[in-house]
């Protein structure tokens, strides 16, 4: 005598994909920022999203959500030049900010606090002069001072070349702000969700 056990049927994972809304400030439309969201199944569906795709918009207006079905007609000229350049600037600001955060991550604010003395310390070393504060580090760490002044000096290098790079792009990115003469023009910095709240 043979017993079989059923075991419930494990539901199939599929992939599915949300087309997110979100209210835009001038008329209180539910527009679709342009970036759908793909999950799993037996994921909780996002909030403020639907399974419906939206009917892909004329260039210069956005697709919005009518609760049922989607529309196109929004004008992204209808939001104001100096609302655009405002929230743009943020989002310019924003990413400037994220850029510096990272290349400061696995650093506390303490040991930053110490980069520009290790520097011009370093710098002594370098050039034959003699630096207490410089041998009394290497000593703590196992190293020979003009290595680690070395090092120090590098590393400073490396890390105000990225930080110039990202104040440039920062820098750039502001003035084609404020060159702007349409909401069309400030796109390549504004992800359409900066303009709905």
């Amino acid at each position: 005598m043979s017993f079989t056990i059923e075991t419930p049927e494990q539901e199939e994972v599929k992939k599915v994909t949300y087309y997110p809304y979100l209210k835009e400030p001038l008329m209180g439309l539910l527009v679709y920022p342009g970036n759908p969201i793909e999950q799993d199944s037996t994921e909780t569906p996002p909030d403020n999203a639907t399974t419906y795709a939206p009917i892909p918009a004329p260039e210069g207006q956005l697709s919005y959500w009518m609760g049922t079905h989607w529309m196109n007609g929004i004008d992204i000229n209808k939001i104001t030049l100096d609302v655009a350049k405002a929230k743009a600037n943020i989002e310019i600001t924003i990413s400037f900010e994220r850029a510096n955060e990272e290349l400061n991550v696995g650093y506390s604010q303490s040991e930053r606090n110490t980069w520009a003395t290790q520097v011009s310390e370093a710098q002594k070393v370098l050039t034959d002069s003699s630096s207490d504060i410089l041998n009394t580090l290497a000593k703590a760490r196992g190293e020979d001072v003009k290595a680690l002044a070395q090092k120090i000096v590098d590393k400073n290098a490396a890390h105000s070349k990225t930080q110039a790079q990202a104040l440039g792009t920062y820098q750039a990115a502001k003035k084609k702000v404020e060159a702007a003469t349409q909401v069309s023009d400030l796109l390549p910095f504004l992800n359409i969700e900066a303009l709905c709240f």
